[in-house]
């Protein structure tokens, strides 16, 4: 049976704390950010304008990084995110919305 001090070596514990103190100011930021994109592209729908699809892409990339966060922070994961991993970049992919007619 696999002995939990083999798992997170001792002190490692206290290292994950200050980790997650910092995701947590990190989270505050990117949840503003996510705030921000939203409204630009609520703006940009209620002027009658399309969407731009960095706009898009930047509030898609940022949902995923918070997702990322928040796995951290509840122990689902053991990956620290960006800056410790890379960006989770999903620009490759486009995104669409067949209901864009919103009125």
């Amino acid at each position: 049976m696999n002995d939990p001090s083999e798992i997170n070596p001792p002190g490692s514990i206290w290292i994950r704390l200050l980790y997650m103190l910092l995701f947590v100011m990190i989270f505050g930021v990117a949840e503003f950010i996510l705030y921000l994109t939203a409204a630009i592209g609520f703006l940009s729908r209620l002027f009658k304008k399309p969407i731009n699809s960095r706009v898009k892409n930047m509030g898609h990339s940022i949902g995923l990084y918070i997702k990322q966060i928040a796995d951290y922070l509840s122990f689902n994961s053991e990956i620290a995110p960006f800056p410790f991993d890379s960006w989770p970049d999903d620009t490759v992919r486009e995104i669409t919305n067949t209901n864009t007619n919103v009125d």
